[in-house]
């Protein structure tokens, strides 16, 4: 559904004259609307890493002094990072076997520092840890990878696949389309444009939350359902203390 199509079916809710593309931004109302729209898009993209938010950046282990590399598009859009894996540049992945990816250990600061104590002495070899290390100047996400990538720059032997979750950029064109379920997404606005209207139609700004709620839950339940996997915690007997957990 586009950005639009979703103004529209809250002016619709709204007992308000729908528009056309060209007059998103003509109006004071309506640019508000378009806020409202941005904000409840906002709000249920965060409440749950939504399988169409899901992607996989690849990233080449161009060899550098601290061995850092920026995700590129994380800033300010919430990102998630599920798994990164390393791969040789003359051995693509096979997505069959996965033969020739490796899954990288996830460290924190402390542990990568102490790595990179002497600079001088890190190996250069496939990556096999990383962590996060802050932002660069874009506000993108920064990681550090060890063993540090060998080769010389610009050649490039190792890549990172970055499997992450993230979320839209906000709708600005009339054609923008949404990514996440637009249900839940134009029934919030509609709540959000209530409260400050007031009653629309005989049912309450409240009537509308509970609404818009109940169309998220809906809408969450479906999505997990495609990942019901994920939302068991395997674990084995040396650890007992662990709670929410099966045994595998």
């Amino acid at each position: 559904m586009t950005y639009l199509d979703i103004i529209t079916q809250v002016l619709r809710r709204l007992r308000a004259e729908t528009i056309e593309g060209a007059q998103v931004e003509s109006n004071p109302y309506f640019r508000v609307i378009g806020s409202l729209v941005n904000d409840a898009k906002e709000t249920v993209e965060n409440s749950w890493q939504w399988g169409a938010l899901r992607d996989t950046d690849y990233i080449p282990l161009v060899p550098n002094s601290d061995s850092t590399y920026s995700l590129k598009g994380s800033a300010d859009n919430n990102y998630v990072i599920h798994r990164i894996a390393s791969y040789s540049n003359t051995n693509p992945v096979d997505p069959q076997s996965g033969s020739e990816r490796m899954y990288l250990r996830w460290r924190n600061v402390p542990q990568m520092k102490q790595r990179y104590q002497h600079p001088d002495a890190v190996p250069q070899d496939r990556p096999t840890d990383f962590s996060v290390v802050g932002v660069d100047s874009n506000g993108d996400i920064k990681i550090q990878v060890f063993p540090r990538a060998p080769g010389m720059a610009p050649n490039t032997e190792y890549w990172l696949e970055v499997d992450h979750s993230k979320t839209q950029d906000m709708l600005v064109l009339p054609t923008d389309k949404l990514i996440v379920p637009s249900l839940p997404v134009y029934s919030l606005a509609t709540a959000l444009a209530s409260r400050e209207r007031g009653e629309i139609g005989g049912t309450s700004t409240a009537e509308w939350f509970q609404i818009a709620d109940r169309y998220l839950s809906d809408a969450i339940a479906y999505d997990s359902a495609l990942y019901a996997n994920e939302l068991n915690w395997d674990g084995n007997i040396d650890y007992p203390n662990r709670t929410n957990f099966r045994f595998a």
